[in-house]
């Protein structure tokens, strides 16, 4: 899977996206441009950077590889 940095694919640990309004945009560019560390989260419902759920059965995440370009 690849995903792109854009405003629009990103999503603040309070739900609000990258491009949800100028501020949210200008937070999300101003952050790119300074990065010091970069991670990734799984959310569900309504917490976006809080775990993810499985209702009915069971799931596996095997990451492989991570790279930023």
């Amino acid at each position: 899977m690849t995903v792109a940095l854009t405003p629009g694919q990103s999503t603040s640990v309070f739900g609000k996206r990258g491009d949800y309004d100028l501020a949210a945009t200008a937070g999300f560019v101003q952050a790119l441009r300074h990065l010091g560390n970069v991670g990734f989260v799984f959310g569900g419902g309504c917490y976006y950077g809080h775990g993810v759920n499985v209702s009915g059965g069971t799931a596996r995440l095997t990451l492989s590889h991570y790279s930023i370009k």
